[in-house]
């Protein structure tokens, strides 16, 4: 009796350490956007500190430096990895993530997330899936590559949007564009999208496998 007890005390520790390390992320993209023009790193040129360039889909392998652009704002590399996922952590910001990139990211990033627009998603649990193309691009769960992908908002009852179970039980939590942050079931993530206000939801999400070594860590 006692071990079941432990076990779920733990998950909902983790869980809120998740929520605590998301709404960091939240709140250092709009302390970024207030430095910058209201606008979040995805939507500011490299010359400028931002990651405008690294958008698209041939650059979710280097998700890590929209990240990394916010470690003025960020204390620590660690905050971007979620408790319940068995990722690297980063020593520091720069040689550290730089070598090691996505291998060391948990999160997840909404490419056209705005500040102006409050529900659009931002930051989230990587473990997010859309299991079928309606909508947007069907992506696999658990995915052995960094992936780009478009959730959409015509969401299907059946199917769709929704969270694989290695993280917290097909549940995840989500950074939205004013900096709140929801935890999600499959049903609400599709409801969240449905009224984002973002009719793409593009996202790039970081590989779930740990790098063995530098040089095979960017995927």
């Amino acid at each position: 009796m006692l071990l079941p007890a432990l076990a779920k005390a733990k998950s909902k520790a983790q869980r809120i350490k998740c929520v605590n390390n998301l709404k960091n992320v939240g709140l250092a993209f709009r302390t970024y956007a207030t430095d910058n023009q209201d606008s979040f790193p995805m939507n500011v040129n490299t010359n400028s500190g931002g990651t405008q360039e690294w958008m698209g889909s041939t650059y979710a392998k280097y998700l890590f430096l929209t990240y990394r652009s916010l470690s003025n704002e960020l204390s620590t590399p660690k905050i971007i990895i979620c408790p319940t996922d068995n990722k690297t952590e980063a020593t520091n910001w720069d040689s550290h993530l730089t070598a090691w990139g996505n291998s060391c990211i948990s999160y997840g990033l909404g490419i056209e997330a705005q500040e102006t627009y409050p529900s659009m998603i931002l930051s989230f649990d990587r473990n997010v899936t859309n299991s079928t193309a309606s909508g947007g691009v069907a992506m696999a769960k658990d995915p052995s590559s960094s992936i780009y992908g478009k959730l959409g908002t015509n969401q299907p009852s059946t199917g769709g949007a929704g969270w694989a179970d290695d993280m917290h039980q097909n549940n995840g939590n989500v950074a939205l564009g004013d900096g709140s942050v929801q935890g999600l079931s499959s049903t609400r993530l599709k409801e969240q999208l449905r009224n984002s206000g973002d009719a793409n939801n593009l996202i790039m999400l970081p590989y779930k496998g740990i790098a063995t070594s530098a040089s095979a860590a960017i995927k």
